[in-house]
């Protein structure tokens, strides 16, 4: 029992000393930004999708990619299209494309982006008003 204790204590201190940390500094105390989700693309490099803004009721999307370095670039989407759309989800498709889904309010929206951020597609879907008999 001593002899696999010490082997997960190993495992565990190797893991922690081979860890990395990256820190994003993005905007400033007066900015809010809130991550919502990530991947890690077929480069190695990681995706994070959120939003920022002044406020969580006045944001816009916004999409960190972060090399294994912990250099990163990020793209702020501040257009009408896009609104305040809080991205929700996001992949990578085999053509190297991204496709991000996100909602606002009970309003959804989905979009493609090729491999720099920029956009190719996207389209807005409007909740169906429900009648109540």
């Amino acid at each position: 029992m001593k002899k696999h204790f010490l082997t997960l204590l190993t495992v565990i201190i190797s893991m922690a000393v081979n860890a990395q940390q990256w820190e994003i500094d993005y905007g400033d105390a007066n900015t809010y930004t809130k991550l919502t989700q990530s991947i890690v693309n077929r480069n190695g490099n990681a995706v994070i999708v959120g939003v920022t803004g002044n406020d969580d009721t006045h944001h816009h999307p916004l999409v960190i990619e972060v090399d294994t370095d912990g250099n990163y670039v990020s793209h702020v989407f501040e257009d009408d299209l896009f609104g305040m759309f809080t991205p929700i989800d996001v992949i990578q498709l085999n053509n190297g494309n991204y496709f991000i889904s996100g909602s606002k309010g009970d309003n959804f929206m989905v979009a493609v982006f090729d491999s720099d951020f920029n956009e190719i597609n996207a389209k807005r879907y409007m909740k169906p008003d429900v009648a109540i008999s």
